[in-house]
Formats: structure tokens, C-alpha cells, sequence
């Protein structure tokens, strides 16, 4: 169920499947958006949630968009469909996007699967502004994830 965003949250969903919670989080920090995934994510993003992001996207283009995946554990493929479609949705509002490093286990699904290749990855909140004040425009490619 979408909750309404408490302090800085702008959108939230909390669920649980098999007995496995996980979170949905977009909120602002400062300058920053960040998108965070938490828990166990068993199953597809909602629309819902979707449509409430694309459309604080298109309200704020150009922005740093922060990608938190620190505290992912498991994620189905649908979910990451969504994850793919994110990146994109900020990439064409003209977003720059870096992700947070999640835990081994599922930064080597993002390897596995390229989509390292759309996205670079950090290691925490600090090295993220540290790379948007670079200026550096490599998370502004969008390249086709490998097969």
C-alpha cells in the first residue's frame, strides 16, 4: 500500500511477501532525490508507485538522483525491470544517477546483467556528492544492459 511521504519522503510503499518485508523509499535529501530499496523485494513494483515517481522525475529535472541499494538483500527480476525503467526515467529527464553499493550479493546480479554499465556505483551518501560535484557525466549514459 503507498503511504504519504513523512518529512523529507515524497513516496513510500512497505510490504512484505513469504514473510519478507521490504521498502520503497523516494525522498529528498537536501539537494539530492534518492530512491531506496530496502528488504526483501519479492515481487513487481506496483504502478502506483511507479506513476508517483515518474512524476516527481518530470518535476524536477536535471537533479542528482541517488539510487540506495545498501540495504537491498533479494530482488525478483520484475523488480529490477523497474529498477532498469528508474534509471531511465531520470536519465531522459536529464538526471545524473549514481547508486549506493549494495551488498555483494546483489552487486554481482548488477554485474551479471550489466546494468553496472547504466549506472556508477559508490559506496555512501558522501562519495556520491563527491562525484555529482566532479561534474563527472558518465551516469548521464544509458547504454543497452549486455545480454
Amino acid at each position: 500500500m503507498i503511504e504519504p511521504g513523512h518529512d523529507d519522503e515524497l513516496v513510500r510503499v512497505n510490504g512484505s511477501d513469504f514473510d519478507a518485508a521490504f521498502a520503497l523509499v523516494l525522498r529528498e535529501r537536501g539537494d539530492l532525490l534518492v530512491l531506496s530499496v530496502a528488504g526483501h523485494l519479492m515481487r513487481s513494483v506496483s504502478e502506483d508507485f511507479a506513476a508517483q515517481v515518474e512524476r516527481v522525475l518530470l518535476a524536477r529535472p536535471s537533479s542528482r538522483v541517488v539510487l540506495d541499494l545498501r540495504g537491498c538483500e533479494y530482488i525478483v527480476s520484475s523488480a529490477l525491470g523497474y529498477i532498469v525503467r528508474f534509471l531511465h526515467q531520470a536519465g531522459r529527464g536529464g538526471s545524473a544517477v549514481v547508486a549506493l553499493r549494495p551488498g555483494p550479493r546483489i552487486t554481482a546480479l548488477l554485474e551479471l546483467l550489466g546494468l553496472d554499465q547504466l549506472v556508477e556505483l559508490v559506496d555512501d551518501e558522501a562519495a556520491a556528492r563527491a562525484w555529482f560535484a566532479t561534474g563527472d557525466q558518465r551516469a548521464r549514459r544509458h547504454p543497452t544492459p549486455r545480454p
